[in-house]
């Protein structure tokens, strides 16, 4: 276990100088808001010093960047895993007519719990195409990537949840009937 510091003012300020544009970066990736990655780069640093900062530079940088990685993670469960539209989702999955309501409620259960288990960079772009309605021009351009390199890590994000979904095997003991269209 790494030694921590006693508190240190000049050392948090210099650890915030040098950490914060690239973690702001990181959480804004992760939750796709302006809003959010401020708060929780605020929250990451309170942690941090809360902890305590390690004496060996390579290990506060590990601390900051999990901590950081850890409270993105917590904001995600604790907004987007109840609002999560799992109705964009299913047109990909088949399913039992909407009357059907226990059904449906499995299926968007399977939904979250998959969406849960992908990548964070998988989930947030999936989140900033289906939940918020980015553009792809728009995704690209934060993600400074071309677009279609955007619609290509898309395409894969949509197979490994797709994937996933079929893994709880829940959706696949449904009859199909037809896949939903939006």
């Amino acid at each position: 276990m790494a030694r921590r510091r006693p508190l240190d003012e000049a050392r948090c300020d210099a650890l915030y100088r040098r950490y914060q544009p690239t973690v702001y970066r990181l959480l804004f990736r992760m939750t796709w808001d302006h809003q959010a990655a401020e708060d929780l780069t605020a929250e990451t640093f309170l942690r941090v010093v809360r902890y305590g900062i390690p004496e060996d530079d390579d290990h506060a940088r590990n601390l900051v960047f999990s901590v950081a990685r850890n409270a993105a993670r917590r904001h995600w469960a604790r907004t987007a895993f109840g609002a999560i539209p799992a109705g964009r989702f299913e047109r990909w999955f088949p399913g039992p007519p909407v009357a059907d309501f226990a059904a449906v409620s499995a299926i968007k259960i399977d939904i979250r719990r998959a969406l849960v288990r992908l990548r964070p960079s998988d989930r947030a772009l999936l989140w900033a195409y289906y939940g918020q309605d980015a553009d792809m021009r728009e995704i690209a351009a934060q993600l400074d990537i071309e677009v279609n390199t955007a619609y290509k890590r898309l395409a894969r994000a949509r197979k490994r949840l797709k994937r996933m979904v079929r893994q709880n095997n829940v959706t696949t003991a449904l009859p199909p009937i037809q896949v939903w269209r939006s």
